[in-house]
């Protein structure tokens, strides 16, 4: 008996193998693989009792008995029957795109389709989108704001606690860690008698080692002591007699009220010297402060003595008594922007002087000014009564 075979290609045909450039057409169907041979020294299969099936029953006009019927298939034996099953086809991979094309091809395309069609390939496939997700993570703002809201904060470590540490510290954390296992092994052996210092010794062993408080605290104690014996020396801030402010040798200017604060007819407060409001600047300046005490020194140099310039106002010492004194000659007068001015010059309080001298001049005490008294041709002295002379 023979079966039909099917037709063989021609020998050139199998040298070139057809590819469509345009896309145009279909793919060529894969060509089937030739059946596999019977071996006929290897037994038959045989089918089970319960799986084989029954021959099914012909219309009464006869069975058709053929070489492709199901009935001419139940005549022959199982074992002398070869079925002929048809070969699956072979499965193609599609070709790969070449790199650059594919480069050239994504850079000529608009964002926007590029950007709907990633995201709905990403919907299609899980393992895609998780790639995606991945590869931008670090160039999208909202991922990276992702990350920074809800990535576990680290923790900091505590740098004196780091300073602080120190090998017995470190010894007794050891010792006190339940995980650690101590590095000291104690080798029990049984005593000969009870007795009260061995139990209280095997009592000991039995105790797990802590670390004690005062050891604790001691360990940290000389770093304290250190800290504490080379202090960052203090700013010496000084009191000034004049302005009542306290202040150190770089700030030296200073202004103050010589007189004090009294009423006036109308009810304010004001300066009895210059008649200035409480809270303005003072009507006398200097270019240094005056310290209000000073702390005594054992074996001190005795310092030059300090006298004040009848015309500027300020100290000054036997050594730079000829360093120049420069002074307003007039007075202070309140103008009626609250101003107060010099009546020799119109100038304000910070200007320096306009008259110039070579020297300080002392002021002595028969140079201040002195309490006037009126006088016999005063007019309150004449509306005095006369005083009648005493008779002795």
């Amino acid at each position: 008996m023979s079966f039909p075979q099917a037709r063989r290609a021609p020998a050139h045909a199998k040298q070139v193998e057809p590819i469509d450039l345009t896309l145009s057409s279909p793919e060529p169907e894969p060509q089937p693989r030739p059946g596999r041979k019977t071996d006929p020294s290897r037994p038959a299969y045989r089918q089970p009792a319960h799986l084989k099936t029954e021959p099914t029953t012909e219309p009464k006009t006869g069975p058709k008995t053929g070489p492709g019927t199901s009935a001419y298939r139940h005549q022959i034996p199982s074992s002398h029957r070869t079925e002929h099953r048809r070969p699956k086809p072979a499965r193609r991979h599609p070709p790969r795109v070449h790199p650059d094309h594919l480069s050239r091809i994504v850079n000529t395309t608009d964002p926007h389709v590029l950007r709907a069609l990633v995201l709905h390939l990403c919907t299609l496939s899980p393992a895609l989108s998780g790639a995606v997700a991945r590869g931008l993570a670090h160039n999208s703002t909202f991922a990276q704001a992702t990350i920074v809201k809800y990535h576990p904060a680290q923790t900091k470590p505590d740098p004196r606690r780091a300073q602080s540490a120190s090998p017995a510290s470190d010894f007794s954390e050891l010792l006190s860690s339940p995980k650690i296992p101590s590095p000291i092994k104690h080798d029990r052996k049984p005593s000969p008698a009870p007795s009260h210092s061995s139990s209280s010794t095997a009592f000991s062993d039995s105790l797990p080692l802590r670390p004690l408080t005062h050891v604790a605290a001691s360990s940290s104690s000389p770093r304290r002591a250190v800290s504490n014996a080379n202090p960052e020396p203090a700013p010496t801030t000084k009191t000034c007699i004049h302005c009542h402010k306290p202040f150190d040798y770089e700030n030296g200017f200073c202004t103050w009220h010589p007189g004090s604060k009294a009423r006036s007819a109308d009810g304010a407060v004001q300066w009895d010297c210059c008649g200035a409001l409480p809270w303005e600047a003072g009507c006398e300046s200097a270019n240094a402060h005056v310290a209000a005490s000073q702390n005594p020194s054992i074996n001190a140099e005795p310092r030059p003595k300090t006298m004040t310039c009848a015309h500027c106002r300020q100290p000054y010492t036997d050594e730079n008594v000829d360093s120049g004194c420069s002074f307003h000659a007039g007075e202070k007068v309140m103008t009626a922007q609250r101003t107060v001015e010099w009546t020799c010059c119109g100038g304000g309080l910070r200007e320096s002087g306009c008259s110039f001298e070579d020297f300080h001049v002392p002021a002595h005490v028969q140079d201040m000014p002195k309490k006037r008294t009126p006088s016999y041709g005063s007019p309150s002295f004449r509306s005095r009564p006369p005083k009648n002379p005493r008779l002795f």
